[in-house]
């Protein structure tokens, strides 16, 4: 399976007092960006007198996970602004120069994860302006606010061998970087980046990175739902059950629009068969489920809930598991190919009960174009034609179809009992109020 190389790097605040929290996670941050060749080497390379011009490509994807304002809806406007800055910044530059940008015209409005998708160019020079500094600013009605800043070392890595080898292969990956605002010790949010840097003298030899969002396309998610183990009934002091019928409902969410918010308003919903007499939490399924999905799509996921069958009013909810999916989404939107997750155990849990495994169940995912689904189609659960995987019958221990039958009528028999009883009991106080 292909995935996207991610790395992230927490920038703190630089003016923070000596001594204080935020300093001293600035101070181990520094230590891992020091595994760079030292800045007081650069002078060294330099030719004497002369700053190093370079241009510097900020791809700049979006943003996530920021924090809202109190006020109103919480949303924000955001938009960019972008420097190239240095220990030397007050001195007249050795050249002229695009050393800032100020992107307020870019603004994305009344949302908490904007994407930006856009390039910026900028000059910088080593050692005068080595600094980058992302600004991250809310549009006020009047003025304008910083969300959160984040600074990047240019020199450190235009000066590291290791960096400079993969700048020359394209092996540079994006970077999720953590955004923080003096005003506060907390995180607000990330912003996704890539940075490239070329000689200026060599730069426009070197092609661009395509940086356009890609239109999401059809696709077909298969899932199928193996078995389960160890499903626990135990709920609300009551005595487990040896034998619970079982079945499990697969809803599959993602968000609808281009915000990346925590709400799902696309859901998709489907059910198993029910497994009769599930001896000690255990019991096949071998059925498939499948869903027309778009690709690349924005926060994919599947709820995954278990329930005991009742014949007399609503089913009894055991437990649950959330399946964060977003990773084959990218490796398929990547390779523009058929893309699996082989077989897993997934934990389930329940609400009450978070540190409690309450059972397991066996999943296998598989992301295909809406064009091979229609070349090599797979029926439903277990209907034809079973392929990819094929999906067995279902091995059912200790009860014949005769059973099963015997056990419904009994059931429904039952229910029908308890709701005459309970409109007898209605119409005994009724007549007994009327008199």
């Amino acid at each position: 399976m292909i995935s996207v190389a991610l790395y992230s790097v927490d920038i703190y605040d630089p003016r923070a007092l000596p001594g204080s929290p935020v300093m001293l996670r600035q101070e181990k941050t520094r230590l891992i960006l020091n595994q760079f060749e030292p800045i007081a080497n650069i002078l060294k390379k330099s030719p004497k007198g002369v700053p190093e011009a370079v241009q510097v490509r900020i791809y700049v994807k979006g943003a996530q996970g920021l924090l809202p304002k109190s006020e109103g809806t919480g949303r924000l406007n955001p938009f960019l602004r972008i420097s190239t800055e240095g220990c030397y910044s007050e001195l007249p530059a050795s050249r002229q120069g695009n050393y800032g940008i100020n992107d307020h015209s870019n603004t994305k409005t009344n949302t908490l994860s904007p994407d930006f998708y856009k390039l910026y160019l900028l000059d910088c020079e080593f050692p005068n302006r080595a600094t980058l500094h992302i600004q991250l600013m809310n549009q006020g009605f009047i003025l304008s606010d910083m969300i959160g800043e984040t600074f990047v070392d240019l020199a450190d890595r235009w000066y590291n061998s290791k960096w400079r080898a993969n700048m020359d292969t394209g092996d540079i990956p994006s970077e999720c970087r953590t955004l923080f605002n003096p005003s506060c010790n907390m995180a607000q949010g990330k912003l996704e980046v890539t940075i490239h840097m070329y000689k200026q003298a060599e730069a426009a030899s070197f092609d661009f990175l395509p940086i356009a969002r890609e239109m999401p396309k059809p696709w077909e998610l298969r899932i199928v739902i193996w078995d389960c183990e160890k499903v626990m009934t135990d709920l609300m002091d009551q005595e487990p059950k040896k034998k619970p019928d079982l079945f499990f409902a697969v809803e599959f969410q993602c968000s609808d629009s281009d915000k990346r918010d925590t709400i799902f308003p696309n859901k998709k919903l489907q059910e198993t068969e029910v497994y009769y007499d599930a001896k000690s939490g255990r019991a096949e399924f071998n059925y498939r489920f499948k869903y027309p999905v778009l690709v690349p799509c924005v926060m994919p996921r599947l709820k995954v809930r278990v329930y005991e069958r009742s014949w007399i009013g609503v089913n009894n909810y055991l437990a649950e598991a959330i399946v964060d999916i977003e990773a084959i989404f990218q490796a398929a939107a990547m390779s523009g190919e058929r893309t699996e997750r082989e077989r897993k155990e997934i934990k389930l849990c329940h609400p009450d009960f978070p540190k409690q495994c309450r059972g397991t169940v066996g999943m296998e995912l598989l992301l295909i174009t809406a064009e091979y689904a229609e070349e090599f189609p797979a029926g439903y659960a277990r209907d034809e034609p079973n392929r990819d995987p094929y999906l067995p019958p279902v091995n059912v221990e200790g009860m014949t179809m005769a059973e099963w039958i015997i056990k419904i009528l009994t059931q429904v028999l039952v229910g029908i009992l308890a709701l005459g009883l309970i409109a007898g009991l209605l119409y005994l106080v009724v007549i007994y109020v009327t008199k």
